[in-house]
């Protein structure tokens, strides 16, 4: 993502950004209680400081240009589904001990298309 904007191919970072967010916000979900709450937000927000400020401007406007038209964002979300959901146990989950084996992955899935990137299902 962060080369993607570097080279200013805004549409490649978008998808990056929209899949990683929903990545993060899947794994969010399947952290036991008490223990996700900072991790969605920080993995997102660290490699953003990667970026100076008109970069993240550009960025940022991009990201809002394409998220916020519905047909932009169906595509989007239909490339983020076929993608499909994590297949992994982040090392940061294993190292904590923090990974919540009852978890309905598919319902997790929906959760996280839904709720961090608002797809329609």
């Amino acid at each position: 993502m962060i080369r993607c904007i570097e080279y200013h191919q805004y549409n490649h970072a978008v998808m990056l950004f929209s899949l990683a967010g929903t990545y993060s916000y899947f794994d969010f979900y399947r952290m036991s209680q008490g223990v996700n709450a900072h991790f969605h937000n920080r993995l997102l927000k660290n490699a953003m400081q990667l970026l100076d400020q008109e970069q993240k401007n550009i960025f940022e406007a991009h990201l809002n240009r394409i998220l916020t038209n519905e047909l932009s964002l169906t595509k989007i979300c239909s490339q983020v589904k076929k993608i499909g959901m994590p297949m992994y146990i982040q090392n940061y989950m294993n190292a904590n001990q923090v990974f919540d084996i009852d978890i309905d992955s598919t319902k997790n899935w929906e959760n996280a298309l839904q709720g961090y990137l608002h797809c329609r299902m």
